[in-house]
């Protein structure tokens, strides 16, 4: 990887979440009696799955996460078909029926609502992200955003949650998860595609190596953080595994 100018890591408003707490989040029979319902709407809105979005299986916890650590403020880097976006705001949705205003904002290189482009049909999705959401009375919680994730994250802004989907390269994310720690608000970083010691999660599958470089350079570099993955879910993901490439970054 060649070498860029980062200024240092602030890991500060970073939370301290251990494997046993991520457990036991996903365990939670009262978020497990409530997706029954929300996971049915969400099935129901018929977003393909393999085309590039988070499963139902991860869809599944990134709502447990929401729901449980109760953000005010989530940012999503890589809007796509908005399959994680939908769960991330199901979720936000409920927050408000106790009285927990959470609100998200979703950004993405390209305008993935575009009504010439329709980036949609081209992987098969029925509607637009944005679409989505209205369909599923969000509109008021999600707003979409068009950009470079490193410039969106420069901005004076503060957020409780940030899952980043975007650019999975190493050379990005390098950039990316200092800015995300620097616009944490005693929150909570996700990411996607995270492949430990670069291993294959499902059989001949290929990993993605991005994710797992970028961070493990900041870790040899002395960065107090650590990559907790999710490993197994208690349900079924993708390819009849209730394996998760999702993990998050906590403080030592």
């Amino acid at each position: 990887m060649e070498k860029l100018l980062i200024s240092k890591c602030n890991v500060d408003e970073l939370k301290s979440l251990s494997l046993e707490q991520l457990s036991q989040i996903f365990s939670n029979d009262n978020i497990h009696n409530e997706w029954e319902n929300y996971g049915s709407k969400i099935d129901s809105l018929k977003i393909p799955e393999m085309a590039g979005g988070v499963n139902s299986g991860d869809q599944r916890a990134l709502y447990y996460l929401v729901r449980m650590l109760k953000p005010i403020s989530i940012l999503e880097i890589g809007t796509h078909i908005g399959s994680s976006t939908v769960a991330l705001a199901m979720a936000a949705l409920k927050n408000r029926e106790e009285g927990i205003e959470t609100k998200i904002i979703s950004t993405d290189i390209i305008d993935v609502n575009d009504l010439n482009e329709r980036y949609w049909k081209t992987i098969g999705s029925p509607k637009s992200p944005s679409k989505i959401i209205d369909s599923i009375g969000c509109s008021e919680i999600v707003t979409f955003e068009i950009g470079n994730s490193i410039e969106k994250m420069k901005m004076n802004r503060k957020f409780n949650m940030i899952f980043l989907d975007g650019d999975h390269s190493a050379k990005t994310l390098y950039q990316e998860i200092p800015l995300a720690l620097n616009s944490l608000d005693d929150g909570i970083i996700i990411l996607h595609d995270y492949f430990p010691k670069l291993e294959s999660l499902w059989g001949s599958q290929a990993p993605i190596v991005g994710p797992f470089l970028a961070t493990q350079r900041f870790i040899e570099e002395g960065t107090p953080f650590n990559v907790i993955p999710f490993g197994e879910l208690p349900w079924l993901t993708k390819f009849d595994s209730k394996i998760t490439s999702l993990a998050c970054l906590v403080k030592i």
